[in-house]
């Protein structure tokens, strides 16, 4: 409530000034409607709630990064099967079980590791082999999604790493508080 306040009153003082409140995305419109209920007009002309994915979009379309194909859930999918079909005989462990129902939705799980690190720890880690065939199944995979997929997607988990890539560029945030 004083945060919201404060940026009121600042926002009252310096009209040619852009604020803008971060909040989580289910909370935007909740947060705009308590802001204008807060503000003596009912206004908030230079205040703009935003989740970091909304930003990301509108500091996209400022520098004119439009183009970029944001690869959801379902196109994922589509892709690694894709990549299975394409790639079945040079998987060891995972040959069988991509026919299984939901099989494609596990292997596409992702947790932050990119395909060179992930080749580095399997080369250097000492562990059976049943689990070294798994993981190198993983990676080839990883890269033959990484393949099918660049210079034409991004996946929506990469959103934000290119929104901070491109943010220094940005004037609506370089003038914003």
């Amino acid at each position: 409530h004083y945060l919201y306040e404060h940026i009121i009153r600042e926002s009252i003082k310096h009209p040619d000034t852009n604020y803008i409140i971060l909040v989580p995305e289910q909370f935007t419109m909740q947060t705009q409607r308590e802001l204008v209920r807060l503000q003596e007009k009912n206004s908030i002309m230079n205040i703009d709630v935003v989740s970091f994915q909304r930003l990301a979009y509108r500091i996209f379309d400022e520098l004119g990064k439009t183009n970029m194909a944001v690869l959801e859930e379902t196109g994922k999918n589509l892709v690694l099967r894709k990549v299975a079909e394409e790639r079945m005989d040079d998987l060891c462990v995972m040959q069988g079980n991509m026919k299984k129902m939901g099989y494609i939705s596990e292997v596409k799980t992702q947790y932050n590791i990119d395909p060179d690190t992930l080749e580095t720890f399997i080369e250097e880690q000492n562990m059976p082999p049943a689990f070294s065939y798994k993981l190198q199944d993983i990676l080839t995979m990883y890269r033959g999604f990484r393949s099918a997929i660049s210079g034409m997607y991004i996946t929506a988990e990469e959103v934000l790493e290119a929104f901070c890539d491109m943010a220094e560029e940005s004037k609506l945030l370089q003038d914003a508080v």
